[in-house]
């Protein structure tokens, strides 16, 4: 069932309650930032495919910036404020 379906993404929709016109991008996104596992987000959303889904995992300058502080921030040894070993 394609995402242009009305009522396909209604499983993820009550949980993200999303605001825009495409509610199936909106919930991959929140599921992505999340943190959700791909398949458990995908089980969610009623994608079979990783190229539909991939379709809808639109990635932001403002989400590329975050992963690159969330990567600085292990390689200096502070994940979440726990301090973490560092092999190098």
């Amino acid at each position: 069932m394609p995402c242009d379906t009305p009522g396909h993404c209604t499983r993820a929709i009550t949980s993200v309650r999303p605001v825009c016109r495409h509610p199936c991008r909106t919930a991959v996104r929140n599921l992505e930032r999340a943190g959700v596992p791909r398949s458990a987000a995908m089980k969610m959303i009623g994608h079979t495919t990783e190229a539909v889904y991939r379709r809808y995992a639109i990635v932001s300058e403002s989400d590329l910036h975050e992963a690159t502080l969330t990567l600085a921030a292990v390689e200096l040894g502070k994940v979440q404020g726990k301090v973490v070993a560092v092999s190098g």
